[in-house]
C-alpha cells in the first residue's frame, strides 16, 4: 500500500523510522547514500519520523541534491506502522559519538522481531553488540562514509544476504530478546532476591 503510494515500487528501501534527535547521526547515512547511488541508483532512503535534527537532515539532502532519493514522511498512525515498517529491505539505526551507554534505540528490537536486517551507524555500543551477536545486520563507524556506501551497495545487490541476516535477527530475538524471555529473566531475578532475603531472615532468627 505505502510502497505504491510513496513511489517505491521496485526500489531498494533503507528505512529510518522514529525520532531524529541530538543523539542520532544523520551525516554518515546521507553522505554514504550519495556515494552508493553511483553504483546502485535504485536505492531509496525513507525517513519516517520527527525530531530536533530533522530540518538539519533535510538541509543536507538538499545541499547534496538527493531530493529524489531521500523521502521524508511524518510519523504514521499506529494502525499504519506495520505498513511503514514493511517498506524496509534494511532498517537504519544511528547513534552519535558520546551517546553510547546513554541511548539504546528501542526500534532495533522491533526490526529484529520482524526479521528485518539492520544497518547500524555509530560507536561501539550495546546496539553493535546485539547486531554482531545476532548476525542480523552490519555495523559502520561514524563518519566512515566509504564503508557505509560499500555495505549498502552490497546489501542492495544481494537479496540472499538480506534474507539470511533477517532470519538470523528474528531467531536471536526469539531466543534471547523477546518479551517472554525478558519477563522470565525478571521473574528469576525477583525469585533470587526473595530467596536471599528469606535466607538472611532465617539466619538472623536462628
Amino acid at each position: 500500500m505505502l510502497r505504491a503510494s510513496w513511489d517505491l515500487a521496485g526500489k531498494f528501501v533503507l528505512l529510518y523510522s522514529g525520532n531524529i534527535g541530538i543523539a542520532h547521526d544523520v551525516e554518515t547515512p546521507i553522505l554514504g547514500l550519495k556515494m552508493a547511488l553511483s553504483r546502485s541508483p535504485n536505492i531509496r532512503l525513507v525517513v519516517v519520523g520527527k525530531g530536533s535534527r530533522l530540518e538539519e537532515a533535510k538541509a543536507l539532502v538538499r545541499a547534496h541534491h538527493l531530493d529524489e532519493h531521500v523521502i521524508f514522511r511524518s510519523l504514521v498512525p499506529t494502525e499504519l506502522l506495520p505498513h511503514s515498517l514493511g517498506l524496509a529491505d534494511v532498517a537504519l539505526v544511528t547513534l552519535r559519538r558520546g551517546f553510547e551507554g546513554l541511548v539504546v534505540p528501542s526500534k532495533l528490537l522491533g526490526y529484529m522481531a520482524r526479521g528485518v536486517p539492520t544497518m547500524y551507524v555509530g560507536p561501539p555500543s550495546d546496539v553493535q553488540a546485539i547486531i554482531e551477536a545476532s548476525r542480523g545486520g552490519v555495523c559502520v563507524a561514524n563518519d566512515d562514509v566509504d564503508r557505509f556506501a560499500s555495505m549498502l551497495v552490497k546489501l542492495a545487490s544481494s537479496p540472499e544476504t538480506i534474507a539470511d541476516m533477517g532470519a538470523s535477527a528474528a531467531r536471536h530475538y526469539a531466543t534471547h530478546l523477546s518479551r517472554e524471555k525478558a519477563l522470565a529473566r525478571y521473574v528469576d531475578l525477583v525469585r533470587s532476591v526473595c530467596a536471599v532475603r528469606v535466607s538472611d531472615h532465617c539466619r538472623r532468627g536462628a
